[in-house]
């Protein structure tokens, strides 16, 4: 037990340790950067990947809009390039 404990915390620091290798820029809803109001039920977002590895590809996203600590609406895992 005492194993399988440490083996979860060992992989937990080792993720918040290892930096990402890859990030998002150009995040736009409707085009626009930061949208104030949107006169669309069905938002369109984008946002471009930047990675140092080649042949880096987006495989699914997930999508949160978040309100303090509470979830107001989620894409869910969307498989998508």
């Amino acid at each position: 037990m005492k194993k399988i404990f440490f083996l979860g915390f060992f992989l937990q620091v080792l993720c918040l340790v290892v930096p990402g290798q890859v990030s998002l820029r150009n995040l736009l809803t409707e085009n626009l950067t930061d949208p104030v109001g949107l006169d669309t039920h069905v938002p369109r977002f984008s946002w471009q990947l930047v990675s140092d590895k080649r042949s880096s590809s987006q495989v699914a996203y997930e999508i949160k809009l978040s309100s303090g600590k509470s979830t107001v609406w989620n894409t869910g895992k969307v498989m998508s390039s």
